[in-house]
């Protein structure tokens, strides 16, 4: 009589080799492509080789660039491609390539939905670019933003920044997708109406963010004391990730609204540990700094291996609200928050 095992009794990767399962991954001729015991790892290369294909195909309906308006096919969720004798899936997107968009074939669904929401974002700026222009060059609440942000980039690179993220917040819908011209027309319709006010919303908030930024590294022109540097350091950091030039498109809006609020807490650690607070900050920091860490290498990891998982940017953002909860909490979280929280939802993070 056998013994039932669950599945969760052991985990595979902590088998000895020898006990795990060989994967060889042959071609339609029988040759062989590559094995590995490490079936996550195949997956990650062979989706490697596939995007290094997609883009040496020949221009077809899916391999197009140079576009400026939707006079390509609607876009299928898959289409299957006939490739050395194999038949591979590939998932048509769009790209932002500046000043044009491309349409693509990703080996993947993810990479090309993500690709996807910068290239229809970028298509619907192409369409209204005389819009664009006058509001970029008539957003006064960033008068001042612009020489606080002076350190990072341009008043020009903010102007676009805080541009293209309001198109992105008039045009997209995380309920649904845009795989046809006509439902392309259809939103970009009410997008055009709402452009001004979304706008509008975003450069004020912008604008506190960078007001508190500027205070925060004004703190920084002195000589700080060893015992000092350790803290201030670590802010450092922690605003070179909130402010550096494309933050406002590429920081999800969700979390954008709370960017002031962040930049605040960056600036009233920075006050406490100048007025003898080092000791608190630096107990503080043992909680924050390892989990950080943490988050930094699977980043580096996800994007070598062209990952996209909003499981770790609910993770990252999360961080800033346990730093407010350890550093100032006279601001108050927008969510409940603890290490035990932050260890929960690193358990849905993927791996590699």
């Amino acid at each position: 009589m056998g013994v039932p095992v669950p599945r969760d009794a052991f985990r595979v990767e902590d088998l000895p080799q020898y006990l795990q399962m060989n994967i060889e991954v042959i071609d339609a001729a029988g040759k062989p492509l590559k094995q590995s015991r490490n079936l996550t790892q195949l997956r990650v290369e062979l989706g490697m080789k596939a995007r290094e294909t997609f883009a040496d195909l020949p221009e077809g309906p899916f391999n197009r660039t140079g576009l400026t308006t939707w006079d390509f096919p609607d876009l299928p969720e898959r289409v299957d491609v006939e490739l050395n004798g194999m038949t591979l899936p590939a998932y048509p997107g769009l790209v932002d390539q500046a000043q044009t968009i491309a349409v693509r074939l990703f080996e993947a669904p993810e990479p090309a939905r993500v690709a996807t929401r910068s290239g229809l974002r970028k298509l619907f700026m192409l369409q209204l670019r005389k819009e664009i222009e006058y509001l970029e060059r008539h957003l006064p609440a960033l008068d001042r933003a612009v020489l606080h942000f002076a350190p990072v980039g341009t008043p020009d690179m903010l102007r676009q920044d805080v541009v293209s993220a309001a198109a992105d917040r008039a045009f997209y819908d995380p309920t649904d997708s845009i795989r046809t011209r006509t439902d392309y027309l259809d939103r970009g319709k009410d997008a055009w109406a709402r452009l001004s006010a979304a706008a509008r919303e975003i450069a004020a908030i912008v604008a506190e963010a960078l007001d508190a930024y500027h205070q925060a590294s004004l703190k920084f022109n002195r000589e700080l004391p060893a015992l000092l540097q350790p803290g201030a350091n670590d802010v450092r950091e922690q605003l070179s990730h909130l402010v550096y030039r494309g933050f406002v498109s590429k920081t999800p809006h969700r979390w954008l609204v709370q960017l002031p609020r962040y930049v605040k807490a960056a600036d009233l650690r920075l006050k406490k540990l100048f007025n003898a607070g080092a000791a608190r900050d630096s107990i503080n920091l043992a909680i924050i700094r390892p989990l950080w860490e943490q988050y930094l290498r699977r980043l580096e990891l996800h994007r070598k291996h062209n990952i996209f998982d909003p499981q770790l940017t609910e993770y990252r953002w999360m961080l800033e609200e346990l730093r407010i909860s350890l550093f100032a909490q006279e601001l108050k979280t927008s969510i409940p928050i603890s290490p035990q929280r932050l260890e929960a939802q690193w358990a849905k993070v993927r791996a590699i």
